[in-house]
């Protein structure tokens, strides 16, 4: 009786020990880190081209995330159809090139919500070369901002979309529709060295 009641013992400390590594080994193939490119216009004044890339790092114990951007912006040829002179004009009345650096630290972090698989609402801080732009002269007023990603049935993290709240300081620049852009690479860790997830 002894050896039956130590050998149940052995096979439910077993199944116990399989089952946490079972849980451990699906929560850290839960993706924390996600990267990719943005490619869009924007529908105001201009158009603007806007070319850049993206990473978001989730912490879901906080039920947080991280967002960054490189973005360069130009008057795209649509302008310069409309304003010949552009074509040959680097300064700010031509194409106006530009870059904003875009980053929202401990954003709120939900899931499956507004058509979001993984959604980040949080203020974001914007610069303009480097510096302070118009819209943020002291870099002080951060403009509400929402990561949105999404998938399909082949890729399931496959799109990203940035979007400014109407009536923030940003949303005069870039507009308040979503900016787009597509999911490169995600994983438990994403950098430059050690890539995993879909390319």
């Amino acid at each position: 009786m002894k050896d039956q009641t130590r050998w149940r013992a052995v096979r439910i400390a077993v199944l116990v020990v399989a089952a946490v590594a079972t849980g451990v080994m699906a929560q850290s193939s839960t993706p924390r880190h996600f990267s990719g490119q943005l490619n869009d216009y924007t529908l105001g004044a201009g158009p603007y081209e806007m070319r850049g890339s993206w990473s978001v790092t989730l912490h879901p114990e906080s039920a947080t995330g991280d967002f960054s951007a490189a973005m360069n912006m130009v008057h795209s040829d649509y302008y310069v159809v409309n304003n010949p002179s552009a074509a040959t004009d680097d300064t700010a009345t031509g194409r106006n090139p530009h870059t904003h650096h875009i980053t929202m630290k401990g954003a709120a972090l939900t899931e499956n919500v507004n058509g979001c698989e993984i959604q980040l609402l949080g203020p974001a801080s914007v610069t303009l070369n480097g510096g302070a732009p118009p819209f943020d002269p002291t870099l002080t007023k951060p403009s509400e901002a929402t990561i949105c990603i999404t998938g399909g049935v082949g890729v399931q993290y496959a799109n990203v979309t940035l979007t400014f709240e109407s009536g923030t300081p940003a949303a005069g620049h870039f507009g308040t529709q979503p900016i787009h852009g597509v999911i490169r690479e995600f994983g438990p860790h994403v950098d430059a060295d050690h890539h995993e997830g879909h390319r």
